[in-house]
């Protein structure tokens, strides 16, 4: 009969994991990755301006959204580009439903309106400078607005009032042409004619799937890829003023899941059960 695994096994699993990356990737190259990449996965996205907010929301966007067209969820992506967003007072602003929402029709939105190059939107040195604390997307009423209190304050996110407001905007610009690009029709696609999407269902056949074990780097993978999801899960609920008791014990059960699916791939035989 298996035990149950332990906070404290699962806790190991973490020591190791920060014990071994540094050693296992001291021979490769330090760069600066670009927007998007997955060489440190647990950096947070930049939203230190709103020129950062709009490139690592454009990237990660990207990303989620391709991996809900193909059926696989990505979570870290989901967390990272929404993390980009303040759903504080959107309904169940909290729930992965609202929330891949709210980023497919921000992305839908984007794809059909003039985006400004890059060095007309505010910057690092232009918020350093004081006096910036929100801008908005020409000819529009999208905004990015700095964060004035809580745990994120100083970040730049979509605003509130923005993300409230994404059907009604996604529904004034639904009949422009789109840019070409991957995630054209993404919001149909996903969601269909009645505006749902069944991402419990899709998250939970996901954890429930078994990691792959069929060869040390499908293994390595395999486990990096659940304690990752499970660190940003961690992180967002830490970030989040607003959750209530369910919103916590959902967040724990996933976490939980995750982890308990991360342990799989390590041989803990020889491990006391105390």
């Amino acid at each position: 009969m298996r035990m149950p695994l332990s906070w404290t096994m699962l806790s190991a699993a973490f020591l190791i994991l920060a014990a071994l990356l540094p050693a296992a990737t001291s021979a490769q190259p330090v760069s600066e990755p670009a927007a998007g990449s997955q060489i440190f996965p647990l950096r947070p996205p930049d939203t230190s301006s709103p020129r950062a907010t709009l490139r690592s929301y454009l990237s990660e966007a990207d990303t989620a959204i391709a991996g809900l067209l193909a059926g696989a969820p990505d979570q870290l992506a989901i967390s990272r580009a929404t993390a980009a967003m303040d759903f504080s007072t959107t309904v169940d602003g909290n729930t992965w439903e609202a929330r891949i929402q709210g980023l497919v029709l921000l992305r839908e939105i984007l794809n059909r309106i003039p985006l400004p190059n890059e060095e007309d939107v505010p910057g690092a040195a232009d918020v350093a400078e004081g006096g910036i604390a929100a801008w908005r997307l020409p000819e529009t009423t999208i905004s990015i607005e700095r964060v004035q209190e809580g745990p994120r304050v100083g970040e730049f996110l979509f605003a509130a009032r923005t993300v409230e407001e994404l059907p009604r905007l996604y529904r004034q610009v639904q009949a422009l042409p789109s840019r070409p690009g991957p995630t054209v029709g993404a919001y149909e696609t996903v969601f269909g004619g009645d505006g749902t999407l069944p991402s419990r269902q899709l998250t939970v056949r996901q954890l429930l799937r078994p990691v792959d074990t069929s060869n040390p780097l499908a293994t390595f993978e395999g486990f990096l890829d659940s304690v990752n999801r499970a660190h940003a899960l961690l992180m967002d609920a830490q970030a989040a003023s607003d959750l209530t008791r369910d919103d916590l014990l959902v967040i724990e059960a996933t976490i939980d899941s995750l982890l308990q699916r991360a342990a799989l791939t390590l041989d803990l035989s020889q491990v006391p059960d105390a």
